[in-house]
């Protein structure tokens, strides 16, 4: 039994370390340099398991759930209602407890907000979101505007834009400046 017992402890610590490098990977995986050296590190932004995912909302009272550079912590109510628990990064409640996945975690691409200006800020595409009608794939970009006054900053209310399936959420904070080499 002692021998069995020194498996298990063996065994659970190796998953603990494995859970954990998931962990760091994650959150290396968070950080980007362009070809002209600039680079970007939004790990500050990342959240873990356990806390809550980043929030905003639009001005028909639509409301987005997200994390950054990984899957969103919590599928909403709604979605779990409506049998679309699915893994995402960013989540749509409609006014009318509509639910909507934006895009997925394997399609994250980075872009520069202004590419002749870097210090503008960067952004954070997820494409191959749940289709809407007419079969287009729904898309979502994270526009993080450099603002080294405003810290971490927060998602603005009222600036998540929607035009056809494709969404847009603003974000001022000093995650959104490259940083220096």
């Amino acid at each position: 039994v002692s021998g069995m017992g020194k498996q298990t402890g063996i065994f659970l610590s190796l998953l603990s370390l494995v859970s954990l490098w998931k962990c760091a990977l994650s959150v290396a995986s968070c950080q980007h340099t362009f070809p002209d050296g600039n680079t970007f590190d939004l790990s500050g932004l990342h959240r873990p398991r356990g806390q809550r995912d980043w929030y905003a909302d639009d001005r028909n009272g639509n409301m987005y759930y997200f994390n950054m550079c990984d899957n969103a912590n919590d599928v909403p109510e709604a979605c779990v209602m409506l049998q679309k628990a699915v893994q995402a990064p960013v989540f749509q409640v409609t006014n009318r407890s509509d639910c909507f996945w934006l895009g997925q975690l394997r399609s994250m691409e980075w872009e520069l907000i202004d590419d002749s200006e870097p210090a503008a800020g960067v952004e954070l595409y997820y494409f191959d979101g749940e289709q809407c009608q007419g079969g287009i794939a729904r898309d979502i970009r994270i526009q993080l505007f450099c603002d080294p006054d405003a810290g971490v900053g927060k998602p603005l209310d009222y600036y998540v834009l929607e035009e056809d399936c494709h969404y847009s959420i603003t974000w001022p904070s000093k995650y959104g400046c490259p940083v220096a080499s």
